[in-house]
């Protein structure tokens, strides 16, 4: 799975999107080149999109994002979530991934941080919150640590990241707006994750 995640190398986050729109945003977004999405469980309908997104579209990768607790992660894990990603390490939430084949991506800022979770069995790091770091830390950090993965959140600048050293970029607040939703305008979705593929190839 983390290699298959580092061939996507671009990850859109859905959150609170209108359930009867999922498909269609979905859609939007392969059709736009996507190989992956999250899912985030802040929301009350998390687990249910995951479960209907594993229907409709089989050959894609779906993950649950905001992952806290072993409950959360037990809940994806039975809707069938390819991965998981957390804002923060939970070392209990990692061991119960680890011990379930599937991949969990905690959260670090630090690079004590980094280094204890890969310790602990993290397999990938999630940097949060990337954009109060910027590429510059991530090419920094990766010269003492070149072997640890890391994903990182940002909206701009995604090249730079990717150059940086990071294998995985999570889109989140400007690939969506309330227009598109609103207006149902799914083709500029699919234009604007496109560009964001666009930077990374």
């Amino acid at each position: 799975m983390l290699n298959e995640l580092k061939e996507a190398k671009v990850i859109p986050v859905l959150r609170n999107m209108p359930d009867d729109d999922l498909t269609d945003i979905v859609q939007a977004l392969v059709d736009g080149g996507a190989k992956a999405i999250e899912i985030t469980l802040d929301e009350p309908n998390g687990i249910a999109k995951i479960k209907k997104l594993k229907k409709e579209f089989p050959e894609l990768l779906v993950g649950a994002g905001t992952v806290f607790s072993i409950d959360d992660a037990e809940d994806a894990i039975k809707v069938k979530a390819d991965f998981l990603v957390s804002p923060i390490m939970v070392k209990e939430v990692l061991h119960f991934a680890n011990n379930r084949h599937t991949l969990f991506i905690p959260g670090v800022f630090t690079p004590t941080e980094m280094v204890h979770a890969t310790i602990q069995g993290a397999s990938m790091v999630n940097i949060f919150p990337a954009s109060a770091l910027g590429p510059e830390f991530i090419a920094s950090v990766l010269e003492p640590f070149e072997d640890i993965p890391l994903m990182c959140s940002s909206d701009e600048n995604v090249a730079d990241y990717m150059n940086a050293g990071a294998e995985v970029i999570r889109i989140d607040r400007n690939l969506i707006t309330d227009r598109n939703l609103e207006n149902k305008e799914w083709n500029l979705i699919k234009g604007r994750f496109q560009e964001y593929v666009a930077q990374v190839n």
